[in-house]
């Protein structure tokens, strides 16, 4: 069974945090989570309205905030469900 978002959702993939620094130090728990915008890959994007923002597709990327929407494990996944409006901004 797949995920699909509903009308003006959006379901995000987070990218993974690092766990450790390029000269191989483990960050500690509370730095892998640090606070700030995240990014991530958009995995469904709902049928939104006319009043609504168009243009993301499945396979954009995206940054939204560490606060928006909602952490969704399904089948051994983490997702984000996001209203458009919580999108950020698209990576080019």
């Amino acid at each position: 069974m797949a995920l699909t978002a509903a009308t003006d959702k959006v379901i995000i993939i987070p990218d993974e945090t690092e766990t450790t620094t390029e000269s191989g130090l483990v960050l500690s728990y509370g730095k892998q989570n640090k606070k700030g915008p995240i990014t991530g890959t958009v995995h469904s994007v709902g049928k939104p309205d006319v009043f609504t923002m168009e243009g993301l597709e499945a396979g954009d990327r995206v940054v939204f905030g560490d606060m928006a929407g909602a952490e969704v494990n399904y089948e051994g996944v983490k997702y984000f469900i996001l209203s458009y409006n919580e999108v950020l901004a698209v990576l080019g």
